[in-house]
């Protein structure tokens, strides 16, 4: 799913099959993506997701967008 901004996708992958590519050992998880730098990383839980966003908000000196306060809020 692409984030309003159009700055972020993530997601989350629940089985193998939804993967590109191989983890060993396969545990579900929440992914995201800078799609600008194409910098991407996995967490455990969706909160984790929107905080590594907001980091990415607070790198560039740039306001955050009322749909990633309201998520981080959650």
């Amino acid at each position: 799913m692409k984030t309003l901004d159009q700055q972020f996708e993530y997601g989350y992958i629940e089985y193998p099959r939804q993967m590109n590519g191989t983890m060993s050992p396969f545990r579900p998880h929440f992914w995201v993506q800078h799609l600008p730098s194409g910098e991407q990383e996995m967490f455990n839980t969706r909160k984790k997701v929107f905080k590594w966003i907001e980091e990415w908000y607070d790198i560039c000196n740039t306001k955050k967008p009322y749909w990633l306060t309201s998520k981080i809020k959650k």
